[in-house]
């Protein structure tokens, strides 16, 4: 293109995107390990700390996930860091920073745009969607996976390669992509997708023959293995309460659109979100959130015009193939994380910033088809990295960002749930030192939130299991001298629903009996 300066561009990517990887992650630089995931995965993961051997980190799942890569990298940060967070957290920024180049590449790569793709590569990087997956430790499986899966990608679309390169190299980097963490198997059936629109794409200009669709074949089938490997790992996780298809897709129309909106109104993001669950294909509402993202993106195809419509609905299905296994078939995580959509926001991104291209045009604010547009990029990326840096403040410290979430998701269990959780830690820390006012008004700000998450439609899923915190908060209660508040808790945790929790159960009628021999009613 006439504006395009690629060796400037090729310049200036690295310093812009290590700064645009530090953006989100400033504010928790300082942080300790968080309770949620942080102590159960690393300090106290007996394969990690040596107190087991390491050889079964490759033999069996942990934590839901079959991540040998992962867990191999967080060993060999503990050998160096120790318990000091920080030294983990600065490796997370160098895996954003090395995903946020992989990015960058990869948009170049299909679109042929170095500029474009930079601009929307920092824009990835920066947005406050990320915090998420860069501030919290154990997350760096989301980032290694993005790593080499955009790098699998960025070699892929790299036509000026050989096939045989792309395909063989492509398999290596899905392959340590996927043992870091399962959503890799998204790149196989985007490597379809983009055989299947080659002939609609910048720089692919033959038609996809069949010997291509072919070499997608082990892409595909290395896809199916992350995905099994995936199933198998969640099954023998904990007593969580999967949903059907049926509900999953009732729910898809309402998912995509909390998806939307926290990418482009990025005030919105929070570390859980509300969903008004559908529970009948007949209800109006399933309609209404259907025919909501049906339009948006017939909208956008319209928007686009000829030169760009191509290249947007490669985006938008794009979009949607990555997110796939994203919005996951169990209400514990149902919508999913704004992690999960890691891999997906790139080619969403990418849509958005063609149509806007072509809104410019048309109100004759650009100059030439192609133009890259400089003043609306630096106030986007300025606007954006405010709030990625505001967010990511919010993970200085934990507790922060769970009460942020109940405030964004009054509905959800999940955001009360992990908000009391949170603040266990503080309870424990008071009773060591013999706080009792501290103990009591922490122990009553727990069962708050408990209560609130109990009463919440999707309490029962509640991935932390909703027996063992009902216990928990009853027995921080008790132990500050607060033992008739603590009745409700114990009584809850005897639900039928909660029977699978058997140990949680059995510890809620002791408790109950003691207070009862006691005369503590």
């Amino acid at each position: 293109m006439a504006n395009e300066r690629p060796e400037l561009v090729s310049r200036f990517a690295l310093p812009l995107l290590v700064v645009a990887a530090f953006v989100p992650a400033l504010g928790s630089l300082g942080a300790p390990f968080y309770w949620v995931d942080d102590h159960s995965m690393i300090v106290n993961n007996p394969a990690i700390n040596g107190s087991a051997p390491l050889s079964g980190i490759f033999t069996k799942a942990h934590f839901g996930h079959y991540a040998p890569l992962h867990e191999l990298l967080i060993w060999a940060q503990w050998q160096v860091f120790g318990a000091h967070a920080i030294g983990y957290r600065l490796f997370s920024v160098l895996l954003h920073a090395g995903a946020a180049l992989a990015c960058f590449t990869m948009l170049k790569n299909l679109t042929r745009r170095p500029t474009l793709a930079l601009g929307v590569a920092a824009l990835w990087a920066v947005h406050p969607i990320q915090p998420e997956s860069v501030a919290w430790i154990t997350e760096q499986k989301t980032l290694w996976c993005g790593l080499f899966s955009f790098a699998a990608l960025a070699l892929y679309f790299n036509t000026d390669r050989s096939r045989a390169v792309r395909i063989v190299g492509g398999l290596l980097l899905i392959g340590l992509a996927g043992l870091g963490k399962s959503p890799a198997l998204v790149v196989g059936p985007l490597v379809l997708l983009y055989e299947l629109c080659a002939p609609l794409l910048p720089g692919t200009n033959e038609a996809a023959p069949k010997r291509n669709l072919l070499a997608t074949l082990p892409f595909l089938a290395l896809a199916a293995l992350f995905a099994y490997v995936a199933l198998r790992a969640n099954h023998d996780t904990e007593d969580a309460i999967a949903w059907s298809a049926r509900d999953t897709v009732l729910n898809l129309p309402g998912t995509l659109l909390i998806y939307l909106r926290t990418a482009f109104l990025p005030w919105t993001v929070s570390f859980f979100q509300d969903l008004d669950r559908v529970l009948e294909f007949s209800d109006p509402a399933f309609f209404g959130k259907l025919i909501a993202v049906i339009a948006l993106f017939a909208a956008g195809i319209a928007i686009a015009g000829a030169a760009q419509r191509k290249l947007f609905i490669f985006c938008a299905l794009a979009w949607a193939l990555a997110l796939g296994p994203m919005l996951n078939v169990s209400a514990t995580t149902f919508p999913a994380y704004d992690r999960f959509q890691y891999m997906a926001l790139p080619f969403l991104f990418l849509g958005a910033a063609l149509l806007v291209e072509v809104l410019l045009k048309k109100i004759a604010t650009a100059r030439g088809e192609d133009a890259f547009h400089p003043p609306v990029w630096a106030l986007v990326l300025l606007v954006v990295g405010v709030l990625g840096f505001m967010r990511g403040m919010l993970f200085a410290s934990e507790i922060n960002v769970m009460l942020d979430a109940t405030q964004k998701a009054p509905r959800n269990a999940f955001a009360y749930g992990q908000f009391a959780n949170s603040l266990f830690p503080e309870w424990t820390k008071a009773a060591t030192e013999h706080k009792p006012d501290e103990m009591r008004t922490l122990a009553l700000t727990i069962a708050s939130a408990t209560d609130k998450a109990r009463h919440c439609w999707n309490f029962n899923e509640f991935y932390v299991t909703p027996g063992p915190l009902l216990v928990t908060t009853g027995q921080a209660l008790r132990a500050s001298g607060l033992a008739a508040e603590s009745i409700p808790f114990f009584e809850a945790a005897l639900d039928p629903r909660f029977a699978r929790f058997k140990a949680a159960v059995e510890e809620a009628r002791k408790q109950l009996a003691t207070l009862k021999a006691n005369d503590e009613r």
